[in-house]
């Protein structure tokens, strides 16, 4: 199942900028705005910034997040979903909200992730969510428009053959 709606209210919205980039600011102290992360960021910092332990907010952050009216609604609209805990990969995981973020340059095709239904990391870590019980929200902070989006197969967790392999214990 899914859905393209307005979840959040503008001054949710901002606040979720606001936070985004403050935690990026950490990284890139001259960074003004998310929209231009692409002209001041250099190379090895985008690297740096793209690790997942990196692009997962803080616990305290992720509870300011469950708190907001929007994510109260879709949780009490959708009793049966919940938000998945933080899963960096099968040797490291933490009791708590994940809430994280991708920075996309233009013209960076490495930026992009590839094509996957997060279920398979789900089940290759042999956490307790598999499919269609956990929640998953995308929000295009900026984006150029026409340009940016999240492509989205909606048979392709039925349709696409998957192989989970152990490779040195991950």
């Amino acid at each position: 199942m899914f859905e393209i709606v307005n979840l959040f209210s503008p001054s949710e919205f901002e606040y979720l900028r606001d936070i985004i980039t403050l935690h990026v600011k950490k990284r890139v102290e001259a960074l003004d705005s998310l929209a231009t992360y692409h002209e001041i960021a250099s190379d090895e910092i985008h690297l740096i910034l793209a690790s997942k332990k990196e692009r997962v907010l803080e616990e305290k952050t992720a509870g300011q997040i469950i708190a907001l009216p929007a994510i109260q609604n879709l949780l009490n609209d959708h009793p049966c979903y919940q938000i998945s805990n933080v899963v960096y990969d099968s040797k490291s995981q933490e009791d708590r909200p994940e809430f994280y973020f991708r920075l996309v340059r233009p013209h960076k095709k490495s930026d992009i992730g590839t094509p996957h239904c997060d279920f398979w990391f789900d089940e290759a870590m042999r956490t307790s969510y598999g499919r269609g019980n956990t929640l998953k929200i995308w929000i295009p902070i900026e984006m150029d428009p026409g340009k940016n989006g999240l492509l989205f197969y909606p048979c392709a967790a039925d349709a696409v053959p998957y192989l989970i392999v152990n490779e040195n214990g991950f």
